[in-house]
């Protein structure tokens, strides 16, 4: 019976050894092959910028406040959208390789934000999230105050120059 034992626990403390080395030899990697890399945020283009910031989740507020700001831009700037004045960019702040932005632009929930990223501008921004959820619910001030602020945002912002 001694030996019985004897051999169970050599082959037991094997095990656990290899396991121990398996696990101390594979420790640190991360084999994420299977998962394509995200793609980055863009650089700022130069000309006014309404970003649509959302997280992993996209729940219907946050899908709300796309579609809406959304609806505006092209009811009421679509000129300006063709020509290069205004550009509409949808970005996760939570994908890790954009994480920056949350404190770049003060944001904590999905929001918009419109950032002037015209030469010489210094990527002057102003958040909407307060107001946007704040509005939410009432549809028509949601958009006048979208197109207030996209107004006002745009005053002055020249045609990008021809290259």
């Amino acid at each position: 019976m001694g030996v019985k034992r004897l051999l169970i626990t050599a082959v037991a403390a094997f095990i656990m050894a290899f396991l121990i080395a398996y696990g101390l030899l594979h420790w640190g990697r991360s084999d994420n092959r299977d998962v394509p890399p995200p793609p980055p945020v863009e650089a700022l283009p130069e000309s006014l910028v309404v970003y649509c910031f959302h997280d992993d989740q996209r729940g219907p507020q946050c899908r709300k406040i796309e579609k809406l700001t959304h609806e505006v831009l092209k009811k009421d700037f679509g000129s300006q959208l063709q020509d290069g004045r205004l550009k509409w960019l949808v970005v996760n702040y939570e994908h890790p390789n954009n994480t920056f932005i949350i404190e770049e632009y003060d944001i904590d929930k999905p929001c918009i934000v419109v950032v002037d990223g015209r030469p010489g501008k210094n990527r002057v921004w102003k958040n909407h999230q307060l107001k946007v959820w704040e509005l939410l619910d009432e549809e028509p001030a949601f958009k006048d105050y979208m197109r207030g602020e996209i107004q006002e945002a745009l005053k002055d912002v020249p045609l990008p120059d021809a290259r």
